[in-house]
C-alpha cells in the first residue's frame, strides 16, 4: 500500500514539473512575441511622429492607448465618396443652378418619366428640393408641372418637398399643396400636408383648413382628418370649440371627442355631455359613453342611463340599445333589467326587444326567457317574434304551440299569423305538411298564400303545386289561375 501510495506522489510530483516547464517555456514564447511585437510598434511609432513633425499632431505614448488614442494612432481611412455620389455632384456642377440642372434630367427621361428610378429618382427630389428653396413656390409649380406625365412621380416627388417644409412652415405647405393642380391629384398632398401638421398643432391645422374655401369634398375630409388628431391630442380643447365645427360635421366630431373621453373614463366622460347643445350630437356622444361603460361596470351604466336628466327625450331608445348589447353575454340579465324599467306608452316592455334579438341567434335561449315576460300585449309581441324565428328554423309545429303561452282571445291571431307567414315564406314545407297540420278552415287560405309566395323563386315541383291549387275554394282557384295569367304575360 505504501509502495503504491509513494508511486503515485512520484507520478504526480513529475506531472507538475512538466507543467511548470511548460509555463516557463510558453512565458519566454510569450515574452519573444511581445518583445517583437513592442518593437513593431515603436518603429511604426517612430515613423508616424516622424511624419507628424510637421504638423503639430502628437502622437500619444503607449501608455496612453486609450480607444481615442488607438484611433489616433490607427485612424481609419475617411469615407470617399462613392462613384454614384460623384456622378451626380458632377451632373450638378455642369449647371449654374438647380433649376437648369432639373431640366436637363428630365429631358435625359423625356417620355419615359417611368424609368427615372434608383439614384437618379433620388437626385429628382433633392433637386425638387432646392428649386423650392431657391424659387419659392414657382419652383414647387414648375416641379409638377415637368412631371405630369407620371402620377407616381408627380405625388411621391412633391409629397417629400412638402414633408421637408410642413414642419417649420405648415402655412406655406398648406398653401404650396392646394394651390397645385385643382383635382384629385392635390388631395393627396393636402391630406399628407394636413396629417403632419395636425400632429403637432391640430388646432391650426383645424382653423386652416377651415378658412379656405374651395371643394366641399376635399374640405370636409381634410376638416375631419384634423378633428381626429385634435381629438386624439386635446380631447377637451376640442369640445370647447366644437361650435366652430360646420354643422354637417359636428356629429363627427362628437364622436371622436366623447369616443376618446369615454375610453380614459365614461364617468368622467358623462360630465361633459351637457357641452353638447346638438340633439343629434348629444345622442352620439351618450352613444359612445355607453358603449365604453357597459364593457366596464353595467350597472353604473344602467344607473346613468336611467337617471341622467341629459337623456330626456331619447332615453327609452338608449336603455333598449344597451339592454341589446348585454343580451350578447348575458340574456337573462338583460331581461332581468328590462323588467324593472316600467311599461311606456307603447304598452310593450323592453324585454320583448331583448328576447327578439336573441331569437336571431339562439332560439332556445329565447324560449328560456319566454316565463320571464309580463302579461298582455307585451307576451303577444314576444310569441310573434319566437313564431317568426322558429318557422325560419323549420319549425312550424313549435311556432303553433306557443298560442297555448297566450289567452284564449290570442290564439286564434296568433295562429293566423303563424300560418300566413308561413305561407309565405315556406311554400315547400307547406305543400309537404299542409295534410298533417290541424289548419281546419284555414287550410285553403294557406295553400292560396303559399302558390303566391313561390312566384317568385318558384321552388315548388308540378306535383306541388297541383297538389296546393287542389285545396283552393273555387273562388281562390279562379283568382290564382287570374294570377298566373298576368304573370305569363308580364315575362
Amino acid at each position: 500500500m505504501i509502495t503504491r501510495l509513494r508511486g503515485t506522489w512520484i507520478f504526480l510530483f513529475g506531472v507538475l514539473v512538466g507543467v511548470a516547464l511548460s509555463g516557463i517555456a510558453v512565458f519566454a514564447f510569450m515574452s519573444i512575441d511581445d518583445r517583437q511585437a513592442r518593437e513593431v510598434f515603436e518603429k511604426s511609432a517612430d515613423t508616424v511622429g516622424a511624419e507628424n513633425a510637421h504638423t503639430d499632431v502628437a502622437t500619444p505614448p503607449l501608455a496612453d492607448r486609450s480607444e481615442d488614442a488607438v484611433s489616433t494612432v490607427d485612424p481609419q481611412p475617411p469615407e470617399t465618396p462613392t462613384e454614384t455620389d460623384s456622378e451626380e455632384e458632377a451632373f450638378v456642377d455642369q449647371y449654374e443652378d438647380a433649376a437648369s440642372a432639373w431640366d436637363a434630367l428630365i429631358a435625359e427621361f423625356a417620355g419615359n418619366l417611368r424609368l427615372i428610378r434608383g439614384e437618379k429618382y433620388r437626385l429628382l427630389i433633392e433637386l425638387a428640393t432646392a428649386r423650392q428653396e431657391e424659387e419659392g413656390l414657382n419652383g414647387i409649380h414648375a416641379v409638377g408641372n415637368s412631371l405630369l406625365e407620371d402620377d407616381y412621380l408627380w405625388r411621391s416627388v412633391l409629397g417629400s418637398v412638402l414633408d421637408k417644409i410642413v414642419d417649420t412652415d405648415p402655412n406655406y405647405a398648406f398653401d404650396a399643396a392646394i394651390s397645385l393642380r385643382p383635382d384629385d391629384k392635390n388631395d393627396r398632398l393636402s391630406w399628407g400636408v394636413v396629417n403632419d401638421w395636425a400632429e403637432f398643432d391640430p388646432r391650426a391645422a383645424f382653423a386652416r383648413v377651415l378658412s379656405i374655401d374651395f371643394d366641399t369634398g376635399l374640405r370636409e375630409r381634410l376638416l375631419s382628418l384634423a378633428m381626429d388628431r385634435w381629438a386624439y391630442k386635446d380631447p377637451l380643447e376640442m369640445l370647447g370649440n366644437i361650435d366652430r365645427v360646420p354643422k354637417e360635421l359636428v356629429n363627427r366630431g362628437v364622436e371622436e371627442v366623447f369616443s376618446r373621453l369615454a375610453k380614459r373614463s365614461p364617468g368622467d366622460a358623462a360630465v361633459h355631455v351637457g357641452a353638447i347643445q346638438d340633439a343629434s350630437g348629444k345622442q352620439v356622444a351618450v352613444k359612445e359613453i355607453v358603449d365604453v361603460w357597459l364593457k366596464r361596470d353595467v350597472t353604473r351604466a344602467i344607473s346613468w342611463i336611467r337617471s341622467s336628466q341629459e337623456l330626456e327625450g331619447f332615453r327609452q331608445e338608449v336603455l333598449g340599445r344597451a339592454l341589446k348589447d348585454i343580451a350578447r353575454t348575458d340574456p337573462s340579465k338583460a331581461v332581468d333589467l328590462a323588467l324593472e324599467q316600467p311599461i311606456q306608452k307603447s304598452e310593450i316592455g323592453l324585454e320583448a326587444n331583448v328576447i327578439r334579438n336573441v331569437s336571431y341567434y339562439d332560439i332556445d335561449e329565447a324560449m328560456s326567457l319566454l316565463p320571464k315576460v309580463r302579461l298582455g300585449a307585451t307576451k303577444v309581441e314576444v310569441c310573434d317574434a319566437l313564431a317568426a324565428s322558429l318557422i325560419g328554423h323549420g319549425k312550424v309545429e313549435r311556432a303553433l304551440d306557443l298560442a297555448r303561452e297566450l289567452p284564449e282571445e290570442s290564439r286564434d291571431r296568433h295562429h293566423q299569423r303563424v300560418v300566413s307567414l308561413w305561407a309565405r315564406t315556406k311554400p315547400v314545407e307547406v305543400a309537404e305538411k299542409i295534410d298533417k297540420l290541424p289548419l281546419g278552415e284555414r287550410k285553403p287560405r294557406v295553400a292560396f298564400n303559399a302558390l303566391i309566395g313561390d312566384h317568385l323563386d318558384l321552388d315548388l315541383s308540378n306535383e306541388q303545386r297541383e297538389k296546393l291549387k287542389s285545396k283552393l275554394t273555387p273562388e281562390m282557384l279562379e283568382e290564382y289561375e287570374e294570377f298566373e295569367r298576368k304573370r305569363n304575360v308580364s315575362e
